[in-house]
């Protein structure tokens, strides 16, 4: 066989034991490596896997060959940066085995020469006919030796996965990534594990032809005693990934293994380790081994994106990683501490279109429950502009950007602008599919906007905010028994949740449950004594004829809200109920002036029926756009 073999822009060194690709290296194993050679000495024919076997372990070798040979053409066609969809070199011929199909331009040896030794035939190459020298015997030893340590390591692999990698005898439509092991001794380490989890999610939902659950709900499943096929039922899915990751000084190895759900069957398995620079890269490998394994197809601009994410220094990923671990705990301390580090990551990474994405979404949050919506909106506005500036492709900055609009601008095209953009870049990202619902409740579009809140509760089921718009939208849209059934499955599930109690109050206020609705509307009020859920509840009393009860909680409210953000809407909407129109439209222009995030609902509330013949509300509405 030649010592080198050109195809394209790719070079095989036979002599050096290596793959370049537009003259640079290419790191390649030692059995991808053989695998390659073998392909390239049939080229044209079909190889099948009994075939690889063979040539590469022998008959007789007791190893797991299904997964090795996977794990082979991945590495191979991620060094050749080969596309499975549209080959260029290595053709998977289903059913059959695998076929090299670029043009070479160097000789190969002839047909049925083995390869099986293909390591020990490189040592020689360079010096048929001569006599070895002591250097030579020297790298001979050193690849007999790399020989030696790569089988071990294949057994050791072996060892930890010793479920063989089975077919897939039909296509996986929906995956949940249970939260990743933290397998180092330092739980200081559960930032970083929590952040890989929820980075390879992200990477997973980019795919249209999978349905994701987001990071967020698969965490509630962190430290669960549950069987797997018990969560994938909660969940709604047809197979979890679960695994572990250890970050040992500079180095990083995730494991992972893919179970069929409904029959426990381990489909894949296998490890990633690369230096902690490479982190992203590890995720991306995953991700791309496991949309292979499941037989999801790819459009063009999900192959682009699994290939080509974002390199990051590795001190402002850290910080990113840290800041999405605060994110995601919910409250407002941990959402400044969120923002904190997300500005560390920028410092260190100016265009870090990520970091600027998660303050846009922390400070849409801390608008929502804790902070006047002129202090902390245009702050969420300004970093999701900035992400898009950097990234126009990141979903997550579109979805940030569209919320705004929809709560804060009152951009209605606008938003459903930005939640159409964001979910052509990732079909599962719930927030998105979230905003999509609020721009169409706003537009009294109801029936499609239940079906983007169904959508964005299936994507992320355990989800707050989420879950509370589906409880609220539905009561928007006058689904009273709905909104009902949503609101109790949801306090059921989480009976600590305030916001669940808080709007699953309205259709019962509204079906004229009072004393269900005044019980749901107080516990509410127990769990979180906030300015939000203390308007809720006096509201609820205003409905249900405790006027006494109402008016004392606006007079709290309207003491509170000098020092304290509290919902204006809300506590207009508690004066209509209570009869007092002129008051309740100063409350709405005090709301108007503060941009209310709630403001979207005004051409909708049923709440509002009272004054809608007024002419002052007729001009809130157009002022508002509606």
């Amino acid at each position: 066989m030649a010592s080198v073999i050109r195809f394209e822009n790719c070079e095989i060194d036979l002599s050096r034991f290596e793959v370049r690709r537009s003259g640079s290296k290419v790191p390649l194993e030692k059995q991808p490596f053989n695998l390659l050679v073998l392909l390239i000495n049939r080229n044209g024919d079909v190889v099948s896997r009994e075939d690889i076997v063979t040539e590469l372990w022998g008959p007789d070798v007791f190893v797991e060959t299904d997964r090795s040979i996977n794990n082979a053409i991945r590495k191979i066609r991620l060094a050749l940066k080969d596309d499975p969809e549209h080959p260029r070199f290595v053709e998977t011929v289903a059913g059959r085995g695998y076929r090299f199909i670029a043009p070479l331009s160097a000789s190969v040896a002839a047909p049925g020469t083995s390869v099986k030794d293909t390591g020990k035939n490189i040592a020689v190459l360079a010096v048929q006919g001569t006599r070895p020298t002591s250097g030579q015997y020297s790298r001979r030893r050193a690849l007999i030796a790399a020989a030696a340590l790569f089988a071990a390591a294949v057994v050791g692999l072996w060892v930890r996965s010793w479920v063989r990698s089975r077919p897939v005898t039909h296509s996986i439509g929906s995956i949940a990534v249970l939260p990743l092991k933290n397998l180092s001794a330092d739980p200081g380490q559960e930032y970083f594990v929590d952040g890989m989890t929820d980075e390879l999610t992200t990477e997973l939902a980019h795919v249209g032809a999978l349905k994701v659950i987001s990071a967020t709900s698969a965490m509630q499943y962190t430290g669960a005693k549950k069987s797997l096929p018990q969560i994938a039922h909660e969940l709604n899915v047809e197979a979890v990934l679960e695994g572990s990751v250890l970050r040992d000084g500079q180095r990083v190895r995730i494991t992972a293994q893919l179970i069929e759900a409904a029959t426990d069957r381990h489909l894949w398995a296998d490890s990633f380790e690369g230096d902690l620079k490479d982190a992203l890269n590890l995720q991306r490998q995953v991700a791309q081994a496991i949309v292979e394994k499941v037989q999801a197809r790819l459009s063009p601009d999900n192959r682009l994106q699994l290939m080509n994410r974002q390199e990051v220094d590795p001190v402002a990923h850290d910080f990113y990683l840290r800041g999405l671990y605060h994110y995601n705990k919910g409250i407002e301390k941990d959402f400044r501490d969120a923002i904190a580090y997300f500005q560390q990551a920028i410092a260190r990474e100016p265009g870090y279109a990520s970091a600027y994405a998660g303050i846009g979404n922390a400070y849409s949050q801390l608008s929502t429950y804790y902070v006047p919506p002129n202090d902390a909106m245009p702050k969420a506005k300004a970093a999701a502009l900035k992400a898009l500036a950097i990234d126009d492709n990141l979903a997550e900055a579109h979805a940030a950007l569209g919320f705004v609009k929809v709560t804060y601008d009152w951009d209605w095209e606008g938003a459903a602008k930005e939640a159409q953009r964001a979910l052509e870049q990732n079909p599962n990202l719930a927030a998105a599919h979230d905003v999509l619902a609020l721009y169409l409740t706003a537009r009294g579009r109801h029936d499609q906007a239940i079906a983007s809140i169904q959508r964005a509760h299936q994507l992320d089921p355990y989800s707050i905010p989420i879950v509370a718009d589906h409880i609220f939208l539905t009561f928007l849209a006058r689904r009273y028994s709905e909104s009902i059934e949503v609101g109790r499955r949801a306090v059921e599930d989480e009976p600590s949740a305030a916001m669940f109690h808080a709007y699953l109050a309205l259709p019962y206020a509204m079906q004229g449950r009072f004393s269900e609705a005044i019980a749901e509307g107080e516990i509410g009020h127990r769990l979180d004594n906030s300015p939000l859920l203390e308007s809720f509840l006096a509201g609820v009393y205003a409905v249900a004829g405790r006027k006494l009860d109402a008016e004392r909680l606006v007079s709290d409210l309207k003491q509170k809200h000098e020092s304290r953000y509290s919902c204006s809407y809300e506590i207009a909407n508690t004066y209509v109920a209570l009869g007092q129109a002129d008051t309740a439209f100063g409350w709405f222009d005090t709301a108007y002036n503060e941009r209310s995030d709630c403001m979207f609902a005004l051409k909708v509330d049923p709440r509002l029926e009272r004054i809608r013949t007024d002419a002052r509300y007729q001009d809130l509405l157009r002022r508002v756009g509606l």
